[in-house]
């Protein structure tokens, strides 16, 4: 507006009617009116991607595969969470498991479109943390 331009609401004002008053606040707490939002679960994203997540796992010489933390609960986001995989490998040299330990997460991360995080359980030393991860545990990959 250039200077010395009365804002809309003063031109109202000035020809003798008033702006609307300002709507009382909506109550937005859920009390069943409001139609839900589709629910998306980590177990959804997995389903979605069952084939090539197989596909990866093999190829990535995965003996089993877990998810675990939020993902597995309620507390899950499907817009903004990250996936947490608990990896078990077959046997494999030194360089062909870093291979597949690196790989694997970029794999895991190109597939979900999201920030992945991948632990090895034979690496976990806190007994406290391995217990938490006990209790959210799901098996997304198993070989035969």
């Amino acid at each position: 507006m250039r200077s010395g331009q009365a804002m809309p609401w003063s031109i109202e004002y000035q020809c003798g009617t008033r702006p609307d008053p300002i709507p009382p606040l909506i109550n937005l707490r859920d009390n069943g009116s409001m139609p839900k939002k589709q629910e998306i679960t980590a177990n959804d994203l997995i389903e979605g991607k069952r084939e090539e997540l197989d596909r990866l796992c093999a190829a990535y010489h995965v003996h089993q595969l877990e998810l675990f933390g939020s993902a597995t609960g309620e507390e899950f986001e499907p817009d903004t969470s990250d996936l947490d995989f608990l990896v078990e490998f077959e046997d494999l040299s030194p360089e062909e498991h870093a291979d597949a330990f690196f790989g694997l997460i970029e794999a895991l991360q190109s597939t979900f479109g999201r920030p992945v995080d991948l632990l090895e359980r034979r690496a976990i030393r806190n007994p406290y943390f391995l217990r938490a991860i006990e209790q959210t545990r799901m098996v997304v990959y198993a070989a035969a």
